[in-house]
């Protein structure tokens, strides 16, 4: 990242609304890599399985990037092939953290929401959302919009923690499908796909 590079916000009005978890990834934002990069590191394993063939000169969001463990996993094994990589988060604290980490050009940090993602309609070509879905309230308007910003024939992976139990995507929409569960359950839909994904 480039220094003094500033994150662009989204709506930070949000951060006032009810049953919003931002404030606290923003008190462990300084230790989030420390504790959590294994255990992030083993899933990314499973979701770049997912999708390396649709990550040549892609535009990819990231929704709920947190600290952008991603974007680093990506580049060290120089699977980092996106031209684009978009990272939304609610938390000023961890959008914070990637910003002082020394990403490329390419990495777009943005504060915001997955109910309300500030991008046009078809401008992404992969969304994921690695064990955010637990920390979203409004998961039936984030399964909108991950669709809504998704381009035709693209991807949206979205994981959530199994001891979480929350509701899966696809009882929201059923082009999600559950494909793999490793520490989460991974759900995969192809944007105006009649086929389905099953192994890749």
């Amino acid at each position: 990242m480039e220094p003094g590079r500033r994150p662009v916000m989204s709506n930070p009005a949000l951060d006032q609304t009810g049953g919003d978890d931002a404030w606290r990834y923003d008190a462990t934002a300084s230790s989030y890599d420390e504790l959590y990069r294994v255990e992030q590191y083993s899933k990314y394993g499973v979701l770049v399985a997912l999708l390396t063939r649709y990550m040549d000169s892609a535009t990819l969001l990231d929704a709920g990037c947190g600290t952008g463990l991603l974007v680093e996993y990506l580049a060290e094994r120089g699977l980092d092939r996106y031209a684009r990589y978009i990272c939304l988060d609610p938390s000023v604290g961890m959008i914070s953290r990637l910003s002082e980490k020394p990403v490329d050009y390419r990495v777009i940090p943005v504060v915001g929401y997955a109910e309300e993602i500030p991008l046009r309609d078809s401008s992404i070509d992969i969304v994921v959302s690695v064990t955010a879905w637990s920390n979203i309230g409004g998961k039936r308007e984030a399964t909108r919009e991950f669709k809504r910003v998704t381009g035709r024939g693209g991807l949206i992976i979205v994981s959530s923690h199994v001891k979480h139990h929350s509701t899966p995507p696809a009882l929201f929409d059923a082009c999600f499908k559950k494909i793999a569960e490793h520490i989460d359950e991974f759900y995969v839909c192809v944007k105006n796909s009649a086929t389905q994904p099953e192994t890749f």
